[in-house]
Order: C-alpha cells, then structure tokens, then sequence
C-alpha cells in the first residue's frame, strides 16, 4: 500500500477534512431556500431555542410551543422555561436538547411536558391562560391523538443507553430487570400508571439467537392517528454492536406485529392508520426510505436524494417532508417529497456550525403545522439554536 493510501485510511485524513469544510464554508450563505418558500426565525434574542422532535406539531391554533434554554451550556441540570409564543407557561427540570420535555399541545389552553419533581419524573398538564397545572405521576413520551391516554418508557435507561434521549436527574446506571420495565401505560384522564408491555415480552416475540444476554431497550414510541395502535423500535446491544427492529402492538389486545428486522431501523412516522414510512434497511438489504404495511410488506421509494436517513414528516397523502445531516458543504437539507408525481426538491439548506456536534447537534426535526401547509424546524445556522417556521404553502398543491 502507497504511503497517500495509508494516509487516506488514518484518522488523521479524517480530521483534516471534518476541519477543513468548516473552514471552506465559513463565508458562504447560512440560508439557502428554494422559490417561492418563505422562512421566518421566532426569536430574536439571545437565549437558545428549540422545540425538540418531529413526531409533533410545534405550531398549533395559531401560537407555538417552544422551550427557553436561558444559560447556554449544555448543562441539564438547569431547569428550562416552556414558551407559548414568548410568553412563558411552565418550567421543567426534565429535558434533552433532541426532545426537549416532550412538550405536547393537548388542545388550545392545555398543553402537556414532562418534569422532574425532586423524587420522580412526572409530567405537567398546563393552562396556558392561567397557569395553573395538574400533575400526572409518570412522564409521558407519546401522547394519543384523543389525548385521553399516553405510551411512556424509562428516561433512566434512555440515559444509560442513548444519552441523547434520555433525562439524567436520577440514578441511571443500574439498569432494571426485563421482566420489571418496557413500555408503560399512561391514563392520563384518571393519572393513573402501570408497566403494559415488559422488555422481557419484546425480547420473546420473534425472539433472535443474538438477543439472549444482550442490553434492550425501547425507544421512539408514536401512537398512530386513530389511537389502536403504536410503533416502536426494540435495539439490543452485543457488545458494542447496535440491533434494531420495528414493531408495532396492538393497544387493546397487546398483540405484536414484526415490521422490519433487518438490524437497523432508524426513523419512522405513521402514513394513515394502516401503513408507516421511514428510514430502515429493507427486506431488499438496502438502505434507503420505505413504506411498510401492518403485514410488513414493504415498498422501497427509490430517489437520489433519499440515499441518506433523515426525520419524516406527513403533510397529507401526497406530500412527505424530511431532512438531512450536515453534508460535506456543512448544511442540512429539507426535503419535498410529492408522491403524485414521484418528485423529491430541496426547499432549503441550513448551514450547522462546528462547535454543534455529537450531544450538541442540532437536527432540523422537520413538524408540520396543525392545519397548515407550514412547518417548523430547529436550527443553528445563525450560530445558535432557534426556531424557523417555513411556508410552503406557494410550493404544494
């Protein structure tokens, strides 16, 4: 091998050149949008904002929900203000820069987050006129469409297993038995809990060889639109190697289906009741976008732009929004995919700075409005975290 071909393999090569594009980039445009969309920045101080994941609305009758990091020094021991528009509603010492406090509209004068109390994690249903609030005794993570009830997981394990998603306000390294955590059951009319669907009836479903004596975990749960059913990703752990698979359950019976299993799954939203769509290596051993049915069949959509995983979002049946990670000119790109005319255009691209990487990253977590043909997203490409509401409106039909 050449002395250039060992250079090229060292981490050397590799650190020069995640050094060098920053400095390529840093004179050129931090916003770059496509004709015809409009982007807006929310706030315009000095303090960080974000609104968290893409698996919920952050506009809503009218107002946005964001949350207030006051102190910007990723420290998540200090507590964060919740924002109606820029009127702030509640606080919470519960929070990761990825999810925020899962803050959650319940309908236009309540919303729902998560907190910590000094003893547990718990959440908040919150009037926004008045203040007032009501605690419900466990957090949530998603939040049914009727809003009656919630599916919720153990923040301490996500802290111990995936730090980005998890709250570190407690103990977190010794990890509950199977058989005593998973996925729990939030009434949220009547606050009342309880351990639904263990880990130890996830691992048994289906069960595979390399999942006995390895580290499990629940993660993204999403309740679909008409509140029967939930998806969810099962990850294990061998050693330092990650599995994944996608499931779905039943949320009166409990039944589960297998819907990818394929080692990795990474992003997934709900398209209608009966069908999810999202980032996975399919049934063809490739990477890449699929729709999947409740029987796990799969259609792979197939674009050069989609080569890459991202955070889908549904506009409606036709139209499909995602992102990005930062490429080689450091920006993120958002997405229009239209299904009717089998089309994927860049709407924009927004620059991250090098000092947001890792725990600090900041993705752009694309979430439609309410009712709206707008979207939010969070960025860094002014230099701190803000949100930016995009119109479309003028793009899509």
């Amino acid at each position: 091998m050449s002395i250039v071909s060992k250079i090229k393999e060292s981490k050397l090569y590799e650190v020069y050149h995640f050094h060098a594009k920053y400095y390529k980039t840093r004179n050129d445009e931090k916003i770059e949008l496509a004709k015809n969309v409009k982007c807006e920045k929310l706030f315009n101080d000095d303090k960080v904002h974000f609104f968290g994941y893409y698996d919920k609305p952050c506009f809503a009758y009218g107002k946005s929900l964001s949350h207030r990091v006051n102190v910007d020094n990723f420290d998540y021991s200090q507590t964060i203000d919740i924002l109606v528009d820029d009127k702030k509603v509640s606080t919470s010492k519960a929070w990761n820069l990825q999810q925020g406090s899962m803050s959650t509209w319940m309908d236009e004068n309540h919303i729902i987050h998560n907190d910590f109390d000094g003893n547990k994690f718990i959440s908040k249903i919150v009037d926004i006129n008045t203040l007032e609030s009501r605690i419900i005794d466990f957090p949530i993570y998603s939040v049914s469409k009727n809003k009656k009830f919630a599916l919720s997981l153990n923040f301490s394990r996500l802290a111990k297993l995936r730090k980005d998603y998890g709250y570190f306000n407690l103990p977190y390294n010794d990890l509950p038995a199977e058989n005593e955590d998973g996925i729990y059951y939030v009434d949220i009319e009547n606050n009342t809990n309880h351990l639904w669907l263990t880990l130890e009836e996830i691992i048994n479903f289906k069960t595979r060889e390399n999942m006995k004596g390895a580290v499990h975990k629940v993660n993204h749960i999403d309740i679909s639109p008409n509140n029967d059913k939930a998806i969810f990703l099962h990850r294990w752990f061998v050693g330092k190697t990650k599995y994944t698979r996608l499931l779905c359950v039943d949320i009166n019976t409990k039944e589960l289906r297998l819907l990818a299993d394929n080692d990795m799954v990474s992003h997934m939203c709900w398209y209608g009741n009966d069908k999810v769509f999202g980032f996975l290596r399919g049934n063809n051993n490739k990477d890449g976008y699929f729709f999947i049915d409740m029987n796990g069949n799969q259609k792979h959509l197939v674009h050069d732009l989609l080569i890459d995983d991202g955070h889908p979002t549904v506009l409606n049946e036709r139209y499909i929004v995602t992102d990005g990670y930062p490429d080689y000119t450091c920006k993120s790109k958002l997405m229009l995919i239209d299904l009717k005319n089998n089309t994927v255009s860049v709407v924009g691209r927004f620059y991250s700075y090098k000092k947001f990487q890792d725990d600090r990253r900041c993705d752009l977590h694309p979430r439609f409005d309410v009712d709206s043909k707008c979207l939010t997203i969070d960025s860094v490409c002014l230099g701190i975290r803000n949100i930016y509401h995009i119109d479309l409106s003028e793009v899509v039909e």
